[in-house]
């Protein structure tokens, strides 16, 4: 498993912004590989993801894709984009999570 961070500050309508995550939220839950995403809605204008992939590729291929190029990559009104990713460390998180996680 692959943890990906992607955070941002965002200068456009949030209200705006808002509607469209929901909308485009159905097309990343049906992403190759995409285990879960949780949406992270911070100090007014900034805004991110905490994604579970399941491997370093397919997070990759994400950051990759048309989808994520048009929405965050070059959308002007995304400034300070930041991608971070990790090698989920499945022994630990197995017993915070309550239960056996997948490598």
């Amino acid at each position: 498993m692959y943890v990906q961070v992607i955070e941002f500050e965002y200068d456009g309508d949030v209200d705006g912004f808002k509607v469209q995550a929901e909308g485009v939220a159905p097309v990343i839950a049906a992403m190759d590989g995409l285990v879960a995403k949780l949406w992270l809605g911070g100090d007014g204008r900034r805004f991110g993801g905490v994604y579970l992939w399941s491997d370093q590729p397919a997070a990759k291929a994400y950051e990759r894709s048309e989808l994520f190029t048009t929405a965050l990559v070059d959308a002007p009104e995304v400034r300070n984009l930041t991608i971070r990713g990790y090698p989920l460390w499945a022994a630990p998180t197995a017993v915070t999570s309550g239960g056996p996680v997948p490598v």
